[in-house]
């Protein structure tokens, strides 16, 4: 019994767990740095923990600057987002997936096909809609675009596929209409899907910089990153502390998300490297 206990400790020290270990801290190190400069430390200061800590810059950050005006417009952008693109992603996988109708793989091909797009691309044309539209430095020019994705749609449609298309004719002959059945028998059944997508595109949606930072002009508008980036900056360089301090404010809720809900992420992270999906 001793052999075996003795055994077990030494499994530790296999190769593997330790290029493991190595690989986690070399992630880790970069988040743990940047919660040190936020209470005193300095960018190229490689001491464990700061002489003199101190949280002045979380105590500036949420008093002398828009943090919290950009938390919540954050929070809206990236929660309206993620509410309505699983009932949209849905609605347009569920026909895709179980309708009988002429063009259905041309028209999923040419979904799919949206995900070569890069994002850079279609940022200009994005401008000049929204602007025609009068948007432009309103909100709802990032929550339109971003309440539809080609991600969602496919990752509803393969879940979708995979339920009983028996329950779906026994509802037709029963006389259930098709919103009916997408409604009480598709979502219900789908909610392990729903939550992945929800998760993903909230993530994605918080961290958005490119597209708020082109559409957004008044800071009073700006989401957290937009915020970031505009005030980090000082006349002598950039305020590094401070930069750190509005990082680790940020990540908090996407943290906590992963926490909850980490088992959903790792499996719609799993669905899309299967089918190639880079965002």
């Amino acid at each position: 019994m001793k052999y075996k206990s003795d055994h077990k400790k030494w499994r530790l020290f296999k190769p593997t767990y330790i290029i493991l270990l190595m690989i986690a801290f070399l992630t880790i190190f970069p988040f743990y740095h940047m919660i040190m400069m936020s209470l005193g430390g300095t960018i190229f200061s490689f001491s464990l923990f700061p002489l003199n800590p101190t949280i002045d810059k979380y105590v500036y950050a949420l008093t002398r600057t828009g943090t919290i005006t950009w938390l919540f417009n954050t929070l809206l952008y990236a929660g309206a987002v993620s509410i309505f693109t699983i009932f949209l992603d849905s609605l347009v996988a569920y026909p895709l997936a179980k309708g009988d109708f002429k063009g259905k793989d041309t028209i999923f091909l040419l979904i799919v096909s949206y995900l070569m797009v890069p994002e850079q691309a279609i940022i200009v044309p994005l401008f000049k809609l929204m602007h025609n539209l009068g948007l432009v430095n309103n909100l709802l020019a990032l929550i339109l675009p971003g309440i539809i994705s080609p991600t969602g749609v496919f990752l509803m449609r393969q879940y979708i596929l995979n339920v009983p298309s028996d329950i779906i004719d026994s509802a037709r002959i029963d006389g259930c209409s098709e919103v009916r059945i997408y409604w009480n028998i598709i979502l219900p059944t789908c909610k392990p899907a729903l939550l992945t997508v929800t998760v993903l595109k909230f993530i994605m949606h918080w961290n958005m910089f490119l597209y708020p930072l082109v559409m957004l002009t008044e800071e009073s508008k700006y989401t957290l990153p937009v915020g970031i980036a505009t005030v980090s900056w000082g006349m002598f360089g950039a305020d590094w502390n401070l930069m750190s301090a509005m990082c680790t404010i940020s990540i908090i809720p996407t943290i906590v998300l992963f926490l909850i809900f980490q088992k959903r992420i790792r499996e719609g992270i799993v669905l899309r490297e299967r089918a190639g999906i880079k965002r």
